[in-house]
This record gives structure tokens, C-alpha cells and sequence, in this order.
């Protein structure tokens, strides 16, 4: 019985870890929806490997009140294509030099964003992610259910 409850104060932890550190983007993401919007300038539209994922990577100047700002924030939790054909689509449409529009925080004028909001895949993916974790927290009893009498040596 201690292992089942060591197993669901571990999930616990975690999924308090991944809502912790979701929190800040998700709660910068609703905000950025009502940001004003300022024209911008791409300077570098081009794309990161890591292992078997690709990023974008689209930098971008813009000036508040006659200062300029460098700022590379896509999305702070949203739809980023992580596939090289999704990456060079998403690079292709803010191409180095075009004009775009981006959204300032207020509060402080370096945090900017290309695409504002939170996105359900987010939400989607935290759900997911959600369901795995009560899953693993509860898996004992699930195969208890599946495999009944089989414990604690199941052959």
C-alpha cells in the first residue's frame, strides 16, 4: 500500500512542476491578447535543430516611443511547428525584411509577441499530459482490474 501512495505523491509532484512552470506563459498569453500592437521589422527568419525537432527562429525589431526594442517571441504557448516542413512554412510566411505586426506589453516594452493567446493545443497537450500522469499514479489498481489476483508476483 505504501508503494501505491509513494507512486501517487510522485505524479502529484510532477504535474504540480508542469503546472507550475505552464503557469507564467499561459498567464503572459491571456494578457498579450490585449497588448497594443506596433509595426515590427523581421531582421533574421530562419530555423534551429535540436535532436529530431526544428524551431524558428524569427528576430525582430520594433520601436516604442523612439527606442528600439530586439525581440524573437513567437508565441509564448501556442502553435509552434516543431517538423522541418512546418518550421520553413512558418519562416516562409515572416520572410527577413517583411513588415509585421507585433504585440507590446504595456508594462514593459521589450516583451513583445508575434502571436498572441493561448492555444488549444495547449490546452490539449496539458489535458494529455494530465491523463498520462493520473494514469501512472493509478496503475496498480488499473491492472488489478484488468489482471485480478495477480499481485505482488505477476508471471
Amino acid at each position: 500500500m505504501e508503494y501505491f501512495l509513494s507512486l501517487k505523491i510522485l505524479m502529484l509532484g510532477l504535474w504540480l512542476l508542469i503546472a507550475y512552470r505552464s503557469y507564467k506563459p499561459f498567464l503572459f498569453g491571456i494578457k498579450s491578447r490585449r497588448w497594443p500592437q506596433f509595426r515590427a521589422v523581421v531582421l533574421e527568419s530562419s530555423f534551429e535543430r535540436s535532436g529530431g525537432l526544428y524551431f524558428p527562429k524569427l528576430i525582430y525589431e520594433y520601436f516604442v516611443d523612439e527606442i528600439r526594442q530586439l525581440n524573437d517571441t513567437y508565441t509564448y504557448m501556442g502553435d509552434v511547428p516543431s517538423s522541418k516542413k512546418g518550421v520553413i512554412g512558418l519562416i516562409k510566411e515572416f520572410p527577413k525584411g517583411s513588415d509585421i505586426k507585433v504585440f507590446v506589453n504595456p508594462d514593459d516594452r521589450e516583451e513583445s509577441v508575434i502571436l498572441p493567446g493561448v492555444h488549444w493545443s495547449q490546452f490539449f497537450s496539458f489535458g494529455v499530459i494530465s491523463l498520462f500522469l493520473l494514469a501512472v499514479a493509478n496503475l496498480v489498481p488499473i491492472l488489478e482490474f484488468f489482471f485480478p489476483g495477480c499481485q505482488p508476483n505477476c508471471t
